[in-house]
C-alpha cells in the first residue's frame, strides 16, 4: 500500500525457509540516529524442510517460491509454494524424493514497534514435514472433498491443513530422482475459478550401467489446487471421472530442461519451451526494493 516493500521470503539450498521483515520507521529521527533497522529489522526461520528436518532427507531448494494471499477455515494467510531440487547435481539418482509445498504463513503484517505489526513472528518456532499435510495419495477421489469441492482431509475444521500440504514429485512406484528447478507460478482455473499452481519438473534418463550416455531426461509440467494440492485436471488420461490418481498432477512436457512458466499476458502464460497456459486472473506484478524519492530508507 506504501510502496515499500517491508516483508520477503527466502528459500536456501539447506531446505529451510526464512522470513525478513523489514518494516519501516515510524519516524524520520529513528532513522536519522541509525537504531531502527537494528533494533526493528528482524530475519525469521520458519520452516525446516532439508536435512535437519524430521526425515532427514536431504532437500534443497535452488529457485524461487511463488506467494499469494488467500484463506481458508482458520483465516486468512500468505501461501508461499515451493519445489525442491538439486540444480547442482540435474542428473543424479538420488534416494531423495522431491517434493513440492505450500506453508502458510498467517503473520501478515511486518513486525512494528507501533503494535501494528506481528511481533510473535520472531517468537515462533519454525514448520517442519510433520506439521503439514501430506497429500502425495490424498485429496484424489471424491470422498476427499467437500461440497464446494474442496479436499477436506478432516471431518470438523479441516486443521489437517492449517501450516500447509506438500506431495512427493512423480507418480506411484517412480524412483526418487525427479527434481524442481524452477518458480512456480500461481494463477486461476479458467473454468473453476479457483487457484491453482503451475510449475516444471526435470526428470533424468535412466542411463543404466552407461554413465556417461548421453541422454537429454525430460520435463514435466504440473498444475494442482493451490489450496489442498489436488489435481484439477486429468492430465494423465487414465481416469474421466470425478475422482483423480496421483499421475493427475502432471503432464510430460519436452526434452531436456524446461525453464518454467511465465506470466505473459494478464491471463495467458508460457512455458520456456512454447507451451501456452491458461492462467485465469493472474497478472505480472512489478516489485521494487525500493523507490527512489518515496522510501524513507532510501539512504546510503
Amino acid at each position: 500500500e506504501n510502496g515499500i516493500i517491508e516483508l520477503f521470503y527466502v528459500a536456501d539450498t539447506g531446505g529451510n525457509i526464512w522470513r525478513f521483515d523489514t518494516p519501516r520507521a515510524g519516524l524520520i529521527a529513528e532513522q536519522e540516529d541509525g537504531t531502527f533497522r537494528t533494533t526493528n529489522w528482524t530475519v525469521t526461520k520458519i520452516a525446516e524442510l532439508g536435512l535437519s528436518g524430521d526425515d532427514g532427507v536431504d532437500r534443497r531448494f535452488f529457485a524461487a517460491m511463488d506467494i499469494a494471499r488467500s484463506e481458508d477455515e482458520l483465516g486468512e494467510f500468505l501461501g508461499l509454494v515451493v519445489i525442491s531440487g538439486d540444480r547442482a547435481h540435474p542428473k543424479s539418482e538420488s534416494a531423495v524424493h522431491n517434493t513440492a509445498f505450500m506453508i502458510k504463513d498467517r503473520y501478515l503484517t511486518p513486525g512494528d514497534p507501533d503494535g501494528d505489526g506481528d511481533p510473535a513472528t520472531s517468537l515462533r518456532t519454525a514448520v517442519s514435514l510433520d506439521d503439514l499435510e501430506n497429500v502425495t495419495s490424498n485429496c484424489l477421489t471424491e470422498a476427499d472433498r467437500n461440497a464446494d469441492g474442496l479436499c477436506q482431509v478432516d471431518e470438523a475444521d479441516n486443521t489437517g491443513l492449517m501450516n500447509g500440504w506438500y506431495f512427493d514429485l512423480g507418480g506411484d512406484g517412480e524412483v526418487a530422482g525427479e527434481k524442481g528447478f524452477t518458480t512456480p507460478l500461481i494463477g486461476f482455473d479458467p473454468e473453476s475459478g479457483k487457484p491453482v499452481v503451475f510449475f516444471t519438473t526435470y526428470v533424468r534418463e535412466d542411463d543404466g550401467a552407461v554413465e556417461c550416455a548421453n541422454s537429454l531426461g525430460y520435463s514435466r509440467l504440473y498444475q494442482v489446487d493451490f489450496l489442498s494440492g489436488a489435481p484439477t485436471a486429468h492430465l494423465s488420461g487414465e481416469t474421466t471421472d470425478a475422482d483423480f490418481v496421483r499421475e493427475d498432477r502432471f503432464e510430460d512436457l519436452v526434452d531436456g530442461i524446461d525453464g518454467g512458466v511465465t506470466a505473459v499476458t494478464p491471463s495467458q502464460g508460457l512455458t520456456s519451451s512454447g507451451r501456452p497456459l491458461e492462467i485465469g486472473a493472474q497478472r505480472p506484478i512489478p516489485k521494487y526494493w525500493r523507490e527512489p524519492g518515496v522510501d524513507i530508507l532510501d539512504k546510503p
